[in-house]
């Protein structure tokens, strides 16, 4: 027996189905199933052999003519009898742990009632154990920062920041932003150049950059604190705030106002005394470049939109007299040499591409003309710290 998958079938008793059905290959064999031909498609597959004379008929044509050989005939008797025995079980087996479907929604309704009423909670949180519940350690109170009951920052006079930067000693340097900042804590190369070449300034660092961070568009969990609280609980100041990459998916056309969100993040900055008693030194970083990788053309969809963005957020800073590093010029020409290898996806940096980054934001935020090379030690200490903060800063549940 010969049999064809197909999903397209004209249905004689109506227009095409589309199931998946076995059919008899020849038209002679839909004679010798004993039904009809219009129907004989949807015997079920393993019933199949219950109604066709496979072992007879196989390999062997069929007659053409309505007179059956009567070798044929009689064997034809027998997938009769298996039709009758068939027929006579299927109404058993069809209603064979049936279940009853009257009422069975109020059913359903009802016994959720009834158990929202009467269950019990066995999880260790809701069993009594007879122990004296612990104190709790007023200390740690210092640590949770949320929403609605965290401090916030003072007003105060805005400050200006000049480049090349200047820290003083025991100055707390916040990373903030976008992805950029986000992946740099696993690798640490910026921050490693930073407290190598101002050891003696003892520059506590921490890293609060979330990815997809946008000037004025901050996701975060229930009652987790903003991003205000957390530069106050740190008490910054100094700020690297990486954006632009995100939002230069607007287009071209919706820099004015990128323009607009970018100074009244700004503004607002730098005339808060994160610190507790001065405004903050803040440093603009633009958008790393793009590069074209196997199967993403990133460098070619992206670079002309970043190249503008960037521009915009250097007139910004200007304007607003805050500190602006453009690291995506540096970034596109590293990344046009096809032998380099500086993404993972054509936008997110390897650790390969953070040494580049790292080089060219330090040269250009302090004014050096060749960054020294990084400290292998003092980054691994820098990454290992970054990663304790990291889960004070975002717990598991965030």
């Amino acid at each position: 027996m010969r049999w064809k998958n197909f999903t397209d079938r004209e249905d004689r008793a109506g227009p095409p189905c589309q199931r998946s059905v076995y059919e008899l290959a020849t038209s002679n064999e839909w004679r010798l199933t004993g039904l009809p031909r219009g129907r004989s498609g949807f015997i079920p597959r393993f019933f199949q052999p219950l109604f066709c004379r496979s072992a007879i008929s196989r390999d062997k044509a069929a007659p053409t003519t309505d007179k059956l050989p009567s070798s044929q005939a009689s064997a034809r008797s027998i997938p009769l009898v298996s039709l009758a025995v068939f027929i006579c079980l299927f109404p058993k087996l069809a209603n064979a742990n049936q279940f009853p479907s009257t009422g069975l929604k109020e059913d359903i309704l009802a016994q959720a009632s009834s158990n929202t009423n009467t269950r019990k909670v066995q999880d260790a949180k809701n069993i009594r154990t007879g122990n004296e519940e612990p104190e709790k350690d007023p200390s740690f109170a210092e640590y949770a920062i949320f929403e609605d009951t965290s401090p916030r920052a003072e007003s105060t006079t805005p400050r200006a920041t000049s480049m090349p930067l200047k820290l003083s000693r025991g100055d707390r340097i916040a990373f903030v932003g976008n992805t950029l900042f986000d992946r740099d804590r696993l690798f640490g190369h910026f921050e490693t150049l930073i407290h190598q070449n101002h050891a003696d300034l003892e520059l506590p660092v921490r890293n609060l950059a979330w990815s997809a961070d946008e000037v004025d568009l901050q996701p975060r969990p229930d009652n987790f604190g903003d991003l205000d609280q957390h530069l106050t609980a740190v008490e910054a100041d100094v700020i690297f705030a990486a954006f632009g990459f995100n939002e230069s998916f607007a287009g071209i056309e919706a820099i004015p106002d990128f323009k607009e969100r970018l100074r009244g993040f700004i503004k607002h900055t730098v005339s808060r005394a994160y610190n507790g008693s001065t405004g903050p030194q803040l440093v603009l970083v633009s958008p790393v470049a793009n590069e074209n990788v196997e199967g993403v053309a990133a460098a070619d969809l992206n670079n002309g939109r970043l190249a503008a963005y960037t521009r915009a957020m250097e007139e910004v800073a200007r304007e607003e007299k805050v500190g602006f590093v453009d690291v995506f010029s540096a970034t596109r020409y590293a990344m046009d040499d096809p032998s380099t290898e500086l993404t993972f996806n054509g936008a997110h940096m390897l650790e390969e591409g953070y040494r580049v980054f790292a080089k060219v934001a330090y040269e250009k935020t302090f004014g050096e003309e060749l960054a020294p090379e990084v400290n292998e030690r003092i980054r691994e200490l820098v990454a290992d710290k970054n990663e304790h903060f990291f889960y004070r800063y975002r717990p598991l549940n965030t």
